[in-house]
């Protein structure tokens, strides 16, 4: 999916985060991810023939509870496609479901709930079909 984007903190990191490899949400395990820290714009480029995007997405687990939340969203040609609302700390990973989306662009937004700090906004085992 070739992914390029901005990040809130730190560096848009693939399969891994700044703790090491793979991803806990909520003690759930992930191999694979896009780590985007909040506020975060990312654009993955959905290949011709493919039509759906799978995933999950949710907070990196911390040892300690912070911050106020980050709100996920999913958007192509400046529409709206899917939006989580607002995903707390150690709150279970939110399904994408089968999203339909067209060959292109398509941007990966992760927004802070207010105060960014601990928004450890993560992108889990995103795929295109």
């Amino acid at each position: 999916l070739s992914p390029t984007g901005t990040v809130g903190w730190g560096a848009l990191l693939a399969d891994e985060t700044d703790w090491g490899p793979g991803f806990s949400v909520r003690g759930d395990h992930y191999c694979r991810g896009l780590f985007a820290h909040a506020p975060s714009s990312v654009i993955v480029t959905v290949p011709v023939g493919f039509t759906t995007l799978t995933g999950k997405v949710g907070i990196q687990d911390w040892v300690q509870v912070c911050g106020d939340g980050v709100e996920f969203s999913v958007w192509q040609a400046g529409v709206a496609l899917w939006n989580s609302g607002v995903v707390a700390n150690y709150q279970e990973a939110v399904d994408l479901g089968e999203l339909p989306v067209a060959a292109g662009p398509v941007e990966l937004r992760a927004t802070p709930n207010g105060d960014y700090y601990c928004d450890t906004a993560a992108w889990l085992d995103v795929r295109v079909q």
